[in-house]
């Protein structure tokens, strides 16, 4: 979707690295990002065999690396541990961290989840969107790139309190702002309703740490 709609001949090396780069803040493995490359390879220089286009762009782009650092799970110790200093912190935020530490949620998919995807009083949330940085076009939603992608999770109690906590407190937030409030209908938001910048969870953990 972030190519498709140019004409093979507007897609330059500096689109193609602008490309490379939206997959690395988009938290994909340099793997992933060169399977990536290789499909996109395949398809241009199908089109330089086609003669629609003259130079494969590709050939100018340095490819992602594969040695991406594996990823290190918290342990039951530290997972406490942050259970603990989140008290501290505003209820936004402690939901954000516990979604992603007991629903596995990546941080798009946190950031794309809506209220009408949130069911409470059975404690499941579906994710069926994830929300994307695209440079020129702000936060941009796109559905999950595989089936197992879009499933439903329970949540346990924990986690269901202070999902409550925070839509008492948006609500009063929309109430208070009246006419400013834009109604994205997203969970997380910025100060007007407006849905939260994807990059913003990841800004503020860094602090938080």
């Amino acid at each position: 979707p972030r190519l498709g709609d140019r004409a093979i001949q507007d897609i330059k090396p500096a689109t193609l690295n602008a490309f490379y780069a939206s997959l690395a803040k988009d938290g994909l493995s340099g793997t992933t990002q060169k399977q990536y490359h290789q499909v996109l390879n395949s398809m241009l220089t199908c089109a330089v065999r086609w003669q629609m286009l003259a130079v494969n762009p590709l050939m100018a782009v340095e490819p992602p690396k594969t040695d991406t650092k594996e990823i290190t799970p918290y342990t039951d110790e530290q997972s406490l541990a942050l259970l603990e200093a989140l008290e501290g912190e505003e209820v936004k935020w402690r939901l954000l961290v516990m979604l992603g530490l007991y629903a596995q949620l990546r941080r798009g998919e946190v950031v794309g989840l809506d209220w009408s995807s949130v069911d409470l009083d059975s404690g499941m949330i579906s994710i069926v969107q994830s929300a994307v940085s695209v440079p020129g076009r702000g936060t941009v939603l796109g559905v999950p790139k595989t089936k197992s992608g879009r499933r439903t999770i329970s949540i346990p109690s924990p986690v269901v309190k202070v999902f409550k906590a925070w839509r008492a407190e948006q609500n009063a937030e929309r109430l208070k702002l009246g006419e400013i409030w834009q109604n994205s209908g997203a969970v997380f938001t910025q100060w007007n309703g407006e849905r939260m910048h994807p990059d913003t969870p990841t800004q503020w953990f860094y602090k938080f740490l």
